[in-house]
């Protein structure tokens, strides 16, 4: 496996820094779609799952494709960030199977996906695009998904990135464990270092999604 050394990557702006606390989750998953949000530059559009209520899964995936049937993509809308509601999966076969988060959730743990699983590269998902209702970068939750009342302004196909192309990351270990607090031997919760013994102990775990640019300095 080859590797790329000798370069530094550059943060050039925030767009999502959202808090997983249980205070900012939704009640329920949603019932008829996988909420993800899509970001990038006219280059290059990125996904990244929208995390409304625990226990849940990070699926990311890079250099995606979008076909559109109607509506389109607008350069600022790509750099600002956007809703899209993955509805239903095409198999190879040309069926059509309807996606439901409630119904799918609470997923395995990583190791136990196998190879079945639905998010994986060059799948191809019936999607609607949604202006994101919760847009300022460091609001939370509950409702970022709250899209029940906005007609979408694009629908299409979405394509998973082939491994020459692009990547995937999925987690539903790490993503679930908390990092602030353990559970004793005893069955005691206490806060874990580096955070003092004064604070609070709770789940204030964040996710934070970055648009950066890499530049190589050496080959």
């Amino acid at each position: 496996m080859s590797s790329i050394k000798n370069f530094k990557v550059k943060t050039t702006k925030l767009l999502k820094k959202r808090n997983l606390g249980l205070s900012y989750q939704d009640k329920d998953y949603p019932i008829d779609r996988i909420p993800f949000y899509l970001y990038g530059t006219e280059n290059q559009l990125h996904i990244d799952h929208l995390l409304l209520k625990s226990p849940s899964i990070q699926l990311s995936a890079e250099n995606v494709q979008i076909e559109f049937t109607s509506g389109q993509l607008t350069r600022e809308q790509k750099e600002r960030g956007v809703i899209v509601h993955m509805i239903a999966k095409e198999e190879m076969d040309g069926s059509i199977i309807d996606l439901c988060e409630v119904a799918m959730q609470p997923f395995p743990d990583t190791k136990y996906l196998g190879n079945s699983f639905f998010f994986k590269t060059n799948s191809q998902f019936h999607i609607e695009l949604y202006e994101d209702p919760a847009f300022e970068p460091t609001l939370n939750g509950p409702g970022l998904d709250n899209v029940n009342y906005i007609t979408p302004f694009a629908t299409g196909k979405i394509i998973l990135p082939s491994m020459s192309k692009g990547g995937l990351y999925i987690d539903s270990h790490l993503i679930n464990a908390d990092p602030i607090i353990e559970i004793s031997k005893n069955r005691i919760v206490k806060c874990t270092e580096p955070w003092k013994k004064n604070r609070r102990c709770e789940n204030d775990n964040v996710k934070t999604i970055y648009i950066r640019e890499a530049s190589s300095l050496a080959i």
